[in-house]
């Protein structure tokens, strides 16, 4: 689908930004950038990070134009640079400082810092009740570190007026330590501007010397000076008190982000504090192995020990597992027989894009972007890991275990330094400053029984139980609401067993898919099992629902669309509406606007909903929302945790999709 740009919006950090359109008349925004450019951190957060008060994607994170392929981003109304913050009222100027902190707030707890807060940075929209909400975005020099508030060391800045006054005292030295509370600053000086106080940019010495003079009792001046009966007594302490602790001059004294609950302001409040990082969005999440991967990670290890670039900074730890997370991703979407050559590269094209992500380094390349769409940060094991202890065994492990090779982005790493710990004495030393040369010199920790542990392996994959955050009793109705499922498809397999050809190569393919004989030509295959079927399609002879289908953002198909539970499949997107008393709740997506639009016009009230995820431990995503809501209609319940499906009801499945 072609898509046109409209007009300029101005610059952001590396490129500019145009308003876009598509065919089928969607707007959104477009970052153009050259391919060196191109910043995966700003990609993943964009692409991973979910809150309602942060800048996201636009359907695809990457797009070509005319002009060069580009980033998309949700267009909003301007802003906060371009708005006039006189006609407001508090109320409105409220919710831009909540929503505000809220976005910033998410950055935070998943260990990212924006680095440069302004308010260009900041944009904001307005409903049509004149609710003003603020969305934090350009995270063009963001960067991620091992804990948000010990923070990081970068040469990587942004000189403005917003800048904290520690990092001014560094400009000098040219090396700046960044940590959460520098971001505060930053936003709470935006925050004093929208109040009307104006600061002047000079060098960085008189800057710093113009700083000193934010206390509290300038502070209180512009708020009386702002408020001209807009505020009560009460909202001007309020307002006080956020500022002066976000506005501290030593980094030490002041507030985090974690501090919020503990502000008057955030009492009582009406928006809802929302975030989550998401997992990659795989279309199947299969097990894969091939002797390369194994070569590659031994590649990837020797250029970490040998290459004195590779060690410099205080994350090569960090960035030591995102590159055998970006090779391994990286590799189940190779041929499945590499040459020495096109191994070489691909083992580059990881060190390369770790750099890349953790640094800053203009080496950035819309290919590798397109094939990790967009998702390039996901290092679970590294931000998980509670020890130097965890990641020491990891690594251990996975350079001879083809069990552990194989399902190492399936694997919840939690789940996996439990089993750690109670095969091996810890010694607890944190994992936070060890750069990666001093990592590969630890000896593995002593084991306490002398036993052979397999880690992970295809049958235990398939057959044991999901962990569930719930209790006994609901595991045990869930597996018995899961083996009546399974007695349904059975029967109507039974009636339509004659359409099953035994000759048929798709039967071959699932037979080793359950037998856990994997490769990357199976892994391919698996693609081409179901051809065309509509999964969906298929199963409403066994469960009520509608569904919706779309084809670059267009609706090819409905059916029954108004029915409780309806199922949007989009490409090999797949998520669920909940629909009850006029309101539609879409579950396991971000908002598809054209979604929202359609029921918008037939007068349904529409709602995204972040608290589910996008449910990554099933095989087919499909499937498991089907089953969900077979689960609700027999339990009579509204339950939206995602309820991974057992190996035997995915082996029925596929053969009831095969029949028909």
């Amino acid at each position: 689908m072609s898509v046109t740009l409209i007009n300029n919006l101005g610059t952001g950090n590396f490129g500019k930004v145009y308003k876009a359109k598509k065919e089928n008349g969607d707007i959104f925004a477009v970052k153009i950038i050259e391919p060196k450019e191109l910043r995966y951190i700003e990609l993943d957060i964009l692409s991973r990070l979910r809150s309602p008060y942060l800048i996201k994607s636009f359907q695809d994170p990457i797009i070509d134009t005319n002009l060069g392929k580009g980033i998309t981003m949700d267009l909003k109304e301007s802003s906060l640079n371009n708005l006039n913050t006189e006609k407001l009222s508090y109320h409105q100027m409220k919710r831009i400082i909540i929503s505000s902190l809220y976005g910033l707030k998410c950055m935070h707890d998943n260990n990212y810092l924006h680095l440069d807060i302004k308010l260009a940075n900041i944009m904001y929209d307005v409903d049509k009740g004149g609710d003003f909400t603020a969305f934090i975005g350009d995270f063009g020099y963001a960067a991620r570190c091992s804990n948000a508030r010990e923070g990081i060391t970068t040469k990587s800045r942004s000189f403005n007026v917003f800048m904290a006054p520690e990092n001014l005292a560094e400009m000098e030295k040219g090396e700046f330590h960044f940590n959460d509370r520098s971001d505060v600053w930053s936003l709470g000086m935006v925050f004093l501007f929208l109040i009307g106080a104006r600061i002047k940019l000079t060098k960085s010495e008189n800057l710093l010397k113009d700083l000193e003079a934010v206390d509290e009792e300038y502070i209180e001046e512009k708020i009386r000076v702002y408020n001209k009966n807009k505020m009560s007594p009460q909202e001007e302490i309020e307002l006080k008190e956020l500022l002066v602790h976000m506005l501290k001059l030593k980094n030490k004294d002041r507030m985090s982000t974690n501090d919020l609950g503990k502000m008057a302001i955030f009492k009582n409040g009406k928006l809802r504090d929302s975030c989550m990082l998401e997992k990659p969005k795989e279309i199947y999440y299969l097990p894969y192995i091939s002797p390369q991967t194994k070569e590659g990670i031994t590649m990837i290890e020797k250029a970490y020990k040998e290459n004195k670039k590779l060690q410099a900074s205080d994350l090569s730890l960090a960035q030591y597992f995102l590159t055998l997370q970006i090779f391994i991703r990286m590799m189940s979407r190779s041929k499945a027989d590499l040459n020495d050559e096109e191994l070489k590269h691909m083992v580059n094209v990881s060190l390369s894009t770790s750099q890349n992500y953790y640094h800053n380094i203009n080496n950035g390349n819309f290919e590798v972007a397109e094939k990790l769409n967009g998702e390039v940060g996901y290092n679970p094991y590294f931000y998980k890991a509670h020890s130097i202890d965890d990641l020491v065994i990891l690594n251990y492990y996975i350079k001879d275990n083809d069990n552990l090779i194989a399902f190492y982005n399936l694997i919840e790493p939690c789940e996996l330094f439990d089993i750690f710990r109670n095969m091996y004495e810890y010694t607890n030393v944190s994992k936070n400053k060890i750069k990666v040369e001093d990592f590969f010199k630890i000896m593995v920790p002593k084991k306490k029984e002398e036993i052979d542990i397999t880690v992970f392996s295809p049958e235990e994959y398939h057959n044991t139980l999901p962990k569930f955050e719930e209790n006994e009793n609901n595991i045990t109705t869930i597996k018995k609401v899961e083996k009546f499922f399974r007695e349904n498809i059975l029967t109507e397999i039974k009636k339509d067993i004659k359409n099953i050809d035994t000759k048929d190569e798709r039967i071959d393919i699932v037979y080793n898919l359950l037998q856990g004989n994997i490769n990357s030509n199976i892994y391919h295959n698996l693609k081409n099992v179901l051809g065309d079927i509509n999964i969906s399609e298929v199963f409403t002879k066994l469960v009520d629902y509608g569904y919706i289908k779309l084809d670059t953002d267009e609706i090819i198909k409905e059916y029954e669309i108004e029915k409780e539970y309806v199922i949007i499949v989009d490409g090999n997107k797949s998520s669920l509406l909940h629909i009850k008393d006029k309101k539609v709740t879409h579950y396991y997506s971000d908002k598809i606007d054209k979604i929202a639009k359609f029921y918008q016009e037939k007068g349904y009230n529409y709602e995204n909903n972040f608290d589910y995820g996008i449910g990554n431990c099933c095989v087919l995503r499909e499937a498991c929302i089907i089953f969900n809501i077979f689960y609700n209609q027999q339990e009579k319940e509204l339950d939206f945790s995602t309820k991974c499906l057992e190996r035997n009801t995915f082996f029925l499945i596929i053969v009831f999709l095969i029949s028909h």
